[in-house]
C-alpha cells in the first residue's frame, strides 16, 4: 500500500488571481492619476510663470503685494462697527420708510414726516463712528483691507484666503442710505 503525499509547491487559487490582478489595476490606476496631477501642476506652474511675466496677478502673493497699504487699527474699528450688521431703515410694520413720501420730500412738494426724520436721527450715534473712520485715507472696505492681516505669509492658500475678513455688505449698505438721507435731510450736507 502506497500512500501519495502532496507536493509543497506553489498552488494559486483562482480567487488568487482576482486579488493580483485587482492589485495590478489598482496600482495601474494610482500611477496614472499621479501622472496627470504631474501634468496638471506643470502646465499650472507654467501658466502662472507666463502671467507673472506679463506683470499680472497670478498668485495669493502677487495680490497681496498689489494691496495698498492700510491703517491696521482702523481695518479693525471698521470691522467691530460692521459685525453687529447696523440695518437701516429699521423694517417696522408698516414701514417707516415710504418711498412715495421721501420722493416728494426730495422734490419739495411735501414736508419730512416726522417718523422719518426720528429715524435718521436715532441712527446718527451708530453711523458716526463709521463715518468718522470713513475720513481715514487708508480705510480700504474690501478684501484688500483685511486680506494681508488676514493670510499671514505661509497661509495664503485659496482655503486660507477664503476665510479672509471681509466687509458686512448691509451695514455698508445701511451707512450708504443712512448718508443719503442725512444729507438730504441737514442744512448742509
Amino acid at each position: 500500500m502506497t500512500i501519495s503525499t502532496p507536493s509543497n509547491g506553489l498552488r494559486l487559487n483562482w480567487w488568487h488571481w482576482v486579488l493580483i490582478i485587482g492589485g495590478l489595476i489598482i496600482c495601474t490606476l494610482l500611477a496614472v492619476m499621479m501622472s496627470f496631477r504631474n501634468m496638471g501642476r506643470n502646465d499650472y506652474q507654467q501658466v502662472i510663470t507666463e502671467l507673472q511675466a506679463q506683470g499680472k496677478i497670478a498668485t495669493v502673493d502677487d495680490f497681496i503685494a498689489r494691496a495698498p497699504p492700510v491703517d491696521v487699527h482702523a481695518q479693525e474699528a471698521w470691522d467691530r462697527w460692521s459685525k453687529p450688521m447696523v440695518m437701516y431703515p429699521r423694517n417696522h410694520p408698516p414701514p417707516i420708510f415710504n418711498r412715495e413720501a421721501w420722493s416728494a420730500y426730495v422734490m419739495g412738494t411735501a414736508v419730512l414726516p416726522n417718523a422719518m426724520q426720528t429715524e435718521i436721527h436715532d441712527h446718527r450715534l451708530t453711523m458716526q463712528p463709521a463715518v468718522e473712520l470713513l475720513n481715514n485715507k487708508h480705510l480700504i472696505i474690501s478684501l484688500f483691507g483685511w486680506i494681508a492681516q488676514d493670510c499671514p505669509p505661509g497661509k495664503r492658500f485659496i482655503l486660507d484666503t477664503a476665510r479672509t475678513r471681509m466687509p458686512n455688505l448691509l451695514s455698508t449698505r445701511s451707512l450708504a442710505v443712512w448718508l443719503q438721507h442725512e444729507a438730504c435731510t441737514v442744512p448742509d450736507p
